[in-house]
């Protein structure tokens, strides 16, 4: 969600704040690896 909306020319650090997201739990899920199920859903 927060790609799509830095996709659209917010900032990253607004989306977090506004999404309740802390910008590290943001940069971590962005750098792991999919997993299996995310895999075959796909």
């Amino acid at each position: 969600m927060i790609d799509v909306l830095v996709g659209a020319g917010f900032k990253e650090k607004k989306c977090c704040e506004v999404l309740v997201v802390s910008s590290a739990g943001y940069y971590l899920a962005k750098t792991r690896p999919m997993s299996p199920t995310m895999i075959r859903r796909e």
